[in-house]
Parts: C-alpha cells; structure tokens; sequence
C-alpha cells in the first residue's frame, strides 16, 4: 500500500485521500511492520484528506488507527480518525517521538479501553500541535470501571510539548483528563472549547501534572471532574512542579467534589480576566462534603493561586 512504499522513502512523502470511508480490514493487533490490523508509520509523512466530515479512516474496532514509530514527523490535515480500538495507547493515534501536527481533523469515537491506556483519541511522546480540530466522544479506560481506567479520554500527551489552538473537545471519559492530560509536557491552549467531558478521579476538562501552561481565550463548560477540578486539575500528588497562567477564559456549570470550576492541588496559578461561574463541588457519587464551588486552593504550601481583574 501507499503507507508501506512511503516508510522505505527518506523524503517527506504526502498522501492524498479521497472523499470516502477508508476501512481497517486485516485483523492481527501488536505488529508494526504495517501487514495487519493499525497502520504503521515509521518515516516523515503527510496525510491529506477532502475535510473531516469528507474522508473518514476507521479501525473497524480491529486496532488502534495509526501508530507512528521512529521518531517521525507527521501531519494529518481535512480528514477524520474514527473507531479505533486497542487496551494499550493511543486508539486513534499513538505517536512515539517526534512531531505530530493535526488541523483541521476529527478524532472521533476512538476507545482505549484497558486498565493502564492513555490517549483514547491521541497519545503523542512528541511534539504535539493541534488546530482547527475536534476531538470528541473518545475514551481512555474501562468504561464499566472507570476507578482503575486509563487517562487523557480525548488526548495524552507526554515528555514534550503541545499546543492546541481553535479546537472543540467534547464528550470524551477517562479516570482522569477527560478532555486532556498533560504529564511533564509544557504548552498552550487556546481559543479552544472544552465541553461535557467526565471523569472518575481529577481534571473532567484538562488535567496537567508538572506541566507549565498558558491558557487563554477559552471555554470550560459542563464538564465532570469526579474527585477533583471539574473544568481544570493541577497539580500531582508527588511533586509540585506544575504552574499555570489562565487569561480571558470562562469555567462555567463545571462540577467535582472539590473545585468545580478549578483544582489547584501544588504549584501555582495566575488568573486574570477570567470568570468562574455557577460551578458545584458536590458529586452523586462522591460520599465526601465538597469544597470549592468555583475554585479550591489545597491547603499545602506548594499550592499559590494569584486572581486579578476576574469574577468569581
């Protein structure tokens, strides 16, 4: 196939899709020569589609979608990433270093669902940009178990960096980062929409751990946070290495036990011009009394949280 002869080229080889459904159709997860079940990718690529409600790419449940190795740099752009299945990383795509770009996708209805996955619809070890784009409906973990289920529903990234600018992300469940995880990633968010996400454990909209982030021009709406930070959790139970600037952005209708609109567990972060609006820390399946309607602030040290010129 058209993968397959580009993985044995050194240039950048671009791939261009009609518009129609493109079907995983050889059974046999775990290989990574490109003969069954993902599409391997282990050389610089591009993959061009007709829009992302034009060309679809599906798993078929047969497989996680895409799996990109060696270090790669790779763009998808005008097309969708839709059904795919593993109970290892990265359902719709698992990127291993390098860089992967996305604009103007969707990454839909992808299911990692074992114990210990990470990334229902993305898990990138590289660098990672994504615009344009909506990421919904994905799931990281056991959904009839979510207390020992994976995380980042929607996307994981890890080690490296990542910006997300003008994008959708909805629907997506997980233990924790139902939207996004961020781990040890720097980066950015904005202009972005975060939106009915759910969660177990921490973080229904965005859950970043010795992570500095920028978040401004945003949205965070309807979102589950289960224990912790129904819009946004920070912070990580072992270290306090996590800062966070939030600009010009909206927690609004949000809900967990502690922090409906925001959970600052360590490091600190600095709010301005944002509003924090009809929040709830309560939860049905939380025993626990909630703390922090809008914003809970841990009482550690580590935790600093600096407000300006907001509503809350």
């Amino acid at each position: 196939g058209a993968i397959s002869k580009a993985n044995l080229t050194a240039e950048q080889d671009e791939i261009i899709l009609g518009s129609a459904f493109f079907y995983l159709a050889v059974s046999g997860a775990n290989e990574d020569n490109n003969a069954t079940g993902d599409l391997d990718v282990t050389s610089d690529m591009i993959f061009t589609g007709q829009g992302m409600v034009a060309t679809f790419i599906n798993g078929s449940d047969l497989d996680r979608v895409f799996h990109v190795r060696n270090g790669a740099t790779v763009k998808f752009r005008n097309l969708a990433v839709w059904n795919g299945r593993t109970e290892l990383k990265g359902a719709g795509i698992y990127q291993v270093g390098g860089s992967l770009t996305i604009e103007n996708c969707m990454i839909l209805g992808n299911d990692a669902w074992g114990v210990t996955s990470f990334g229902g619809g993305i898990h990138c070890t590289g660098a990672l940009t994504i615009s344009d784009s909506q990421i919904r409906d994905n799931n990281a973990g056991d959904p009839g178990n979510m207390t020992s289920g994976g995380t980042g529903g929607g996307v994981y990234v890890v080690g490296n960096s990542f910006t997300v600018t003008r994008c959708f992300i909805a629907n997506n469940k997980a233990r924790a980062g139902g939207g996004l995880h961020a781990r040890e990633a720097n980066g950015e968010i904005s202009y972005s929409t975060f939106i009915g996400n759910t969660v177990y454990e921490h973080g229904g909209g965005v859950y970043v751990e010795d992570t500095t982030s920028s978040i401004r021009n945003s949205t965070f709406r309807d979102n589950d946070g289960g224990w912790s930070g129904g819009g946004l959790f920070q912070g990580q139970f072992l270290s306090n290495n996590s800062d966070a600037t939030i600009l010009n952005s909206t927690f609004s209708n949000n809900i967990a036990r502690a922090g409906g609109g925001l959970d600052v567990h360590n490091g600190s972060m600095d709010l301005s011009f944002v509003t924090v609006t009809e929040n709830k820390a309560d939860h049905a399946d939380v025993w626990l009394i909630g703390n922090g309607g809008g914003l809970y602030k841990n009482s550690s040290p580590t935790a600093v949280v600096r407000i300006k010129n907001s509503i809350i």
